[in-house]
């Protein structure tokens, strides 16, 4: 039994850091933050971003979120809250996408919320400041609004404002900017997507998308699903991009084997010169006579890797 139990142990640890293994500062960084949403009011639409520096889960349920003021919070899941090794965590005020802007929060936080103009957002674990961030609302940091300010990444401190970057490549839900659970996105990546939707008409779905600007972009497939969550496969063959691009293009892609009546989930996956993807989506369709020009806004997503 002690040999199976140290067997377990040994296993568990290689999974995940476990309570009373501490995290050391810089673990665990504060990556993107939505401070001032547009889409809907501060009250339902404030989210954060951390981000696993590290190869091993970690655990933060029982760690603490505050301020430099009065603002505190315990994270208490009531299980373990882990974010993947070299994964991503979105913790908001509001965990209801039908209300939040749309975005996927996988910790509801409350008693904490974020300023406009300047504030602080500290992450402690038994006491010990593992990350924080001191934005000031500019001049050194950006002060958006309806958009995600986004670190940028090593090098450097991302307490750091020069670091910063309003995300303005992606967005999500109802219309903010931003890439809560994904990578952040900056300038030098591919494509610029302002829009993807998607309508029925008469025999088929029709998808139109359009890229703002194009940066080696060899093209996109069409990805489909039976549900949101469901396993997505590609539809289409590779529909040829505009390679560099500072000019908005349009697409269009028929989806003609399909049932009616019936809800269809869509994704895009860009594909660029060197390699890179990206997906964004999904977007829901009904292929139904009551859904002609329907367009049902998913959670837009970029994902960079």
């Amino acid at each position: 039994m002690r040999t199976l139990l140290g067997i377990l142990a040994t296993f568990s640890l290689g999974l995940c850091v476990v309570a009373g293994e501490a995290a050391n500062p810089g673990d665990v960084i504060i990556n993107e933050v939505m401070q001032d949403p547009v889409a809907v009011g501060d009250t339902q639409g404030e989210w954060f971003e951390l981000y696993n520096a590290t190869s091993e889960d970690i655990d933060i349920n029982g760690w603490v979120i505050r301020d430099d003021a009065a603002n505190v919070h315990t994270i208490d899941n009531g299980s373990p809250l882990v974010i993947s090794a070299k994964g991503y965590l979105v913790l908001g005020n509001n965990a209801d996408m039908a209300t939040n802007g749309g975005y996927s929060c996988d910790y509801e936080y409350s008693s904490f919320t974020l300023s406009n103009s300047d504030d602080e957002i500290v992450l402690e674990e038994g006491g010990v400041e593992i990350d924080r961030i001191n934005y000031d609302g500019g001049p050194i940091w950006p002060n958006p609004s309806g958009a995600s300010m986004a670190w940028l990444g090593p090098p450097g401190d991302n307490n750091d404002g020069a670091r910063w970057v309003v995300e303005g490549v992606a967005f999500y839900g109802d219309g903010d900017w931003g890439t809560p659970g994904y990578k952040n996105t900056d300038s030098s990546l591919p494509v610029g997507l302002s829009s993807f939707t998607g309508s029925f008409s008469s025999d088929a779905i029709v998808l139109r998308w359009r890229t703002e600007t194009e940066i080696n972009n060899l093209g996109f497939y069409v990805w489909r699903a039976a549900t949101e969550v469901g396993e997505y496969q590609p539809i289409s063959q590779l529909i040829p991009g505009h390679g560099s691009s500072l000019e908005p293009h349009d697409y269009l892609y028929r989806d003609v084997d399909i049932i009616l009546d019936k809800t269809y989930y869509y994704k895009l996956r860009q594909v660029d010169l060197e390699g890179q993807e990206a997906f964004y989506g999904p977007i829901s369709v009904f292929s139904g006579a009551t859904a002609v020009d329907q367009t049902t806004w998913g959670t837009i997503k970029a994902m960079y890797r």
